[in-house]
């Protein structure tokens, strides 16, 4: 196999809206102490976006599929768990 192809990596941008889990209406603004407990766990991979109610999720560089998949579910689960702590979902 080319070993070229064998260096490459892909990585992945996904970018989510938050909503209320109750009325399903977007989100106007992060609380102050969700976004403090997503930049001290993941700094780099979940960003709240300029339109206050979005969130970017941002993988490392991957060499596999796998990997990014592994990296993704990750990121996608604990925004999942720490945002339903303040009545929202992505």
């Amino acid at each position: 196999m080319n070993t070229k192809l064998m260096d490459l990596s892909i990585g992945l941008e996904e970018e989510l809206f938050l909503v209320d889990i109750k009325t399903g209406e977007l989100c106007k603004q992060w609380p102050d102490e969700l976004v403090n407990i997503c930049q001290k766990k993941f700094p780099e991979q979940i960003v709240r976006e300029f339109l206050s109610g979005q969130v970017e999720l941002v993988s490392s560089p991957a060499n596999s599929l796998v990997k990014l998949n592994q990296e993704l579910y990750k990121l996608r689960s604990f925004l999942i768990e720490q945002t339903a702590r303040f009545g929202l979902a992505p």
